[in-house]
């Protein structure tokens, strides 16, 4: 019998007498065919070669013994013994299978809310159960389970094994991950690594979840921006809009004719937190009516934005008066008011305001002290005591000076061109509480900054010019001229403090 390697064979022999009738003593020889480890026999896939003749034979025959094959050779009635050793050798032809090995199993899926994928099968949506079989040492999938978060949503998932031999199996993990590593997806290939027996029960627990991504609110929540009037010949302003980088806005606007301004359409604010754009508005010289501006913010702007969403500005084509009149505390009269009108921030060239008053005391004798000096005029100057700021403020409605005495609602002042009285200004003063100052629009402002701050609508005069004539003890004649260096953007009266240029006389 040859040798197989999917299978062994056991060898018999017998003891017969020399010159006997084999069949006579021994009928058949019985050889047992074995599988080897992983591999069936079936009897039927067994036979004799044909072409190898076996006259000692009568026949031979294999038949299912178990798992065993047994091969039952019938000696031919007419075999003698020699006198020697005889042997027969059989010429086999088959050969056993693969014993394939069987395997099942569960998958209990434990599936929280937001996952999307291989849930499982409606009628047992708990348990995914598989099947298979494979032969020896081979590697095979066995099942595969894919899970994926809605948008806006990240995975918790893990898979264990609860029941069966895990070192059957390897798990092949196939994670996807967003930009700022949330796992998103997650695909699990289990592949069966057949043993030399059958497996079953084998139990595997799989959870999943979704959990929603935290994403910071993102919106704009303030801006920069001069509300004061504009110039009649136009002028180009900025706006800086702070928020969270990512916020998309649109910034529109229209005017009191009906146009419209695409100033931004979905601006979106960069990584430092903020966008800058420029704002033009027109020349309006032309015309003869002044011009509102409503600017518009929109999308995502912060509902809790300490600023409104709608911005409102006055252009207009005005014609301010610049007016001079006078105060005294010992009830000196004789003064009248007197005035010139040009149009706002407009420089005339050689335009005075002219005054000639006859000042009389009517209690006590009076002595001109023999100069009029511009600082004489109140808020010609700065107002305030000390303007220095404290501390320093980002986007601010509000800041502090070291002493805000002497400022009131309605100053104004830049910080641009900080020492200058000309209008338009930046900022307006809303309201003063102790040292903290008030201003529209918000303000940035660093520590140790002195502002300059001013009463004078943006209106200047300059070069004065003043002449006295005593007429009695009690009576003063005092001619001046005042020159008007620049128009503003509304109405102010310089007022002279006849207390700074005439003493009672004792």
């Amino acid at each position: 019998m040859p040798t197989i390697n999917n299978y062994s064979f056991s060898n018999v022999s017998y003891v017969i007498p020399e010159n006997s009738n084999v069949s006579g003593i021994q009928p058949t020889a019985i050889i047992t065919l074995t599988p080897n480890d992983g591999y069936i026999l079936d009897a039927s896939s067994f036979s004799i070669d044909p072409d190898v003749p076996y006259p000692q034979l009568q026949s031979v025959t294999f038949t299912q013994s178990g798992p065993n094959v047994t091969c039952t050779a019938t000696f031919s009635t007419g075999f003698i013994m020699p006198s020697s050793n005889f042997s027969i050798p059989l010429c086999v032809i088959g050969e056993g299978r693969i014993k394939l090995v069987n395997v099942s199993g569960s998958v209990y899926n434990i599936i929280g809310e937001n996952v999307e994928g291989d849930i499982g099968p409606n009628e047992d949506p708990f348990y995914t159960y598989y099947s298979n079989s494979g032969n020896l040492n081979e590697s095979e999938l066995v099942f595969t389970k894919t899970f994926e978060a809605p948008r806006g949503y990240y995975l918790t998932a893990e898979i264990s094994m609860t029941e069966g031999n895990q070192k059957n199996y390897t798990i092949q993990q196939l994670p996807t991950y967003d930009l700022d590593g949330n796992l998103i997806s997650i695909t699990w290939n289990a592949y069966y690594i057949y043993p030399n027996y059958d497996a079953s029960g084998d139990e595997w627990t799989l959870r999943v979840s979704g959990t929603e991504i935290y994403v910071p609110s993102q919106f704009v929540t303030s801006y920069i921006f001069d509300t004061v009037p504009i110039y009649p010949v136009g002028e180009t302003r900025s706006m800086v809009l702070y928020g969270s980088p990512g916020a998309v806005f649109s910034v529109i606007m229209t005017d009191s004719e009906s146009n419209e301004y695409d100033i931004v359409i979905d601006g979106v604010i960069d990584s430092t937190g903020l966008y800058t754009t420029q704002v033009v508005f027109p020349d309006i010289t032309a015309g003869t009516e002044n011009v509102s501006y409503e600017i518009v913010l929109s999308g995502l702007i912060s509902p809790d934005m300490p600023q409104s969403k709608i911005i409102n500005v006055e252009q207009y084509i005005s014609q301010p008066t610049i007016s001079i009149t006078a105060s005294s505390s010992y009830g000196i009269t004789g003064f009248t008011t007197e005035s010139v009108q040009g149009n706002a921030f407009d420089t005339p060239a050689n335009l005075f305001i002219n005054a000639n008053w006859t000042l009389t005391s009517p209690t006590s004798d009076i002595s001109y002290l023999g100069n009029v000096a511009l600082q004489n005029f109140k808020f010609t100057q700065t107002v305030g005591k000390n303007s220095i700021v404290v501390e320093s403020v980002v986007n601010s409605p509000s800041f502090r000076v070291a002493d805000a005495t002497g400022i009131m609602a309605g100053d104004k002042f830049n910080l641009t061109n900080i020492n200058t009285p000309l209008a338009p200004f930046q900022y307006e003063v809303t309201s003063v509480a102790g040292n903290s100052v008030f201003v529209s629009p918000n303000i940035t402002v660093d520590e140790k900054f002195y502002l300059f701050i001013y009463r004078t609508n943006g209106n200047v005069i300059d070069n004065v010019v003043a002449t006295a004539t005593v007429i009695d003890p009690s009576t003063i004649n005092l001619d001046f001229s005042v020159q008007v260096t620049q128009f503003g953007e509304d109405d102010i009266t310089f007022t002279l403090d006849l207390d700074e240029i005439i003493e009672e006389v004792i």
